[in-house]
């Protein structure tokens, strides 16, 4: 039996790297992997999509903003698509020197 995981919104906004949310953004991403790995099952609640949307309409900067909301929009739509597409799309969260395969 898989372990589930509930993502909460802080550990959300580090995973999508929202400007000014994400101070534990490596030590969160090279976490999120290893429950990954692990064959976890992630949860991302009604509550977290919605005080991060809230986080994201907060920054003041509009490229940013739009940018990090494409990424926002993305994740969403990847929680919604049957499970082996959602774990292969949580691995675009992960910062290139955490990806498998991948090295700086």
């Amino acid at each position: 039996m898989s372990s589930v995981c509930l993502i909460d919104t802080s550990i959300f906004l580090n995973l999508l790297d929202v400007p000014y949310c994400n101070e534990s953004r490596s030590e969160i991403a090279k976490d999120f992997l290893t429950f990954t790995e692990a064959g976890c099952t992630f949860l991302l609640p009604m509550a977290t999509i919605l005080e991060t949307g809230n986080h994201i309409a907060q920054n003041g900067d509009g490229n940013l903003r739009r940018e990090t909301a494409m990424r926002f929009v993305d994740a969403v739509k990847g929680a919604l698509t049957p499970i082996a597409t959602a774990i292969a799309g949580a691995r675009a969260f992960l910062p290139l020197a955490v990806r498998p395969g991948v090295s700086r």
